[in-house]
């Protein structure tokens, strides 16, 4: 009898081992919808040898084996709801629901040693900014074209109060290496800066009901978009209602958000967002000449301010584009990924953008937004 149950027992190992295998994904170009990606081809389409083909098979099975979604599915559960942990290193779980992002852990810029106030630059690393910075601005300005940086915050440092207890405890300072680079430039260049946390933080404190942020989304919803569009529009000049005398309405709504999609979780953890309408936008006469979003939105409205616009922008501008698009003649808000410097001819702005999210202001080291001398 053992003999038999020891028998049983090593063929239900073997059929757990097999069984993986036998349902690996062989379908050709198959993405993998939990990792948003393009899955790893057959190596034996490819042409390698030796150390790479090894790889390459390991990469193979480790993309398309049997019930692999439904694994990673498992094993969030299990650290989310047994031990709240994230299954993975780039989501942090936040409090009352929150998630945050670890960009570092991403190799996607330095959110959470901005909101630690770990994160600072050198002298040499300002003044290289400035450099960059008033290089641009020069170049601009001999074409009559206004130069603004903007910077929208992180949302680890304006919902910091959600953030874990443990960061909380052993948070250094809440200054961080983005004020450093606002204050220097501010006092030793005359480079137009607009950073709208405190106007943020504000609305947040006297509508605590009314969030600006998505809880499982790195970025702001449309109120919080409203708000960071007012700070720029102020700055050149152009004045719309505050926050707090908009005609608007929530719009309740299940939103999976990027960070809850980075878990490479099912269904199970969804909530109910607050996303709003705002009234007014796009205002009248506006037209949508044309929306994508990793390429350009145009706007154009020719009862609106007579200067043109051109933003060099990530998927931040996403939450304002209907304000900026409804407040000039010609807007043009062009996606960092389809961005060149023959823009700037093309175009022919009066106004000029850059808008980075906090976490990836290191890129202004290494700016590159107009033509090469």
């Amino acid at each position: 009898m053992k003999k038999i149950i020891n028998i049983l027992t090593i063929c239900v190992f073997c059929l757990v081992m097999v069984i993986p295998f036998i349902f690996t994904n062989r379908d050709k170009d198959a993405v993998s919808e939990t990792d948003n990606r393009a899955l790893a081809d057959n190596p034996i389409t490819v042409s390698l040898s030796g150390t790479r083909y090894a790889d390459a098979v390991n990469n193979y099975y480790n993309d398309r084996i049997g019930f692999r979604a439904d694994l990673i599915d498992f094993n969030g559960r299990i650290a989310y709801q047994v031990f709240h942990q994230s299954p993975v290193e780039r989501v942090i779980l936040g409090q009352d629901g929150w998630l945050f992002y670890s960009s570092e852990k991403a190799s996607d810029g330095v959110s959470i040693s901005q909101y630690m106030g770990t994160k600072r630059y050198s002298e040499e690393e300002l003044q290289l900014i400035a450099d960059n910075l008033i290089r641009t601005r020069d170049y601009l300005a001999e074409r009559n074209c206004e130069f603004v940086l903007y910077i929208a915050p992180n949302k680890e440092r304006v919902y910091s109060e959600y953030m874990p207890e443990s960061y909380q405890n052993i948070r250094k300072s809440e200054t961080c290496g983005t004020e450093q680079i606002i204050e220097y430039l501010r006092e030793n260049t005359d480079i137009r800066v607009v950073w709208p946390y405190e106007d943020l933080v504000s609305y947040m404190d006297e509508h605590p009901d009314e969030p600006v942020y998505f809880h499982l989304d790195t970025h702001w919803n449309e109120l919080g978009g409203y708000i960071g569009a007012k700070a720029l529009l102020d700055e050149l000049g152009i004045e719309i209602e505050s926050a707090d005398d908009i005609s608007k309405s929530a719009n309740k709504a299940i939103n999976q958000g990027d960070l809850r999609n980075m878990m490479a979780v099912d269904d199970w953890l969804l909530m109910e967002e607050t996303g709003w309408q705002i009234d007014g936008f796009p205002a009248k006469n506006t037209i949508i000449e044309e929306e994508s979003f990793t390429g350009h939105w145009r706007y154009y409205n020719e009862d609106k301010d007579p200067r043109t616009l051109l933003v060099n922008r990530d998927s931040f501008t996403s939450a304002m584009r209907l304000e900026l698009g409804s407040s000039f003649n010609n807007v043009d808000l062009c996606h960092r990924a389809s961005y060149t410097p023959d823009l700037i001819a093309e175009d022919n702005p009066d106004i000029f953008v850059y808008e980075t999210v906090e976490r990836s202001v290191d890129g202004l080291k290494d700016l590159h937004l107009i033509p090469e001398e």
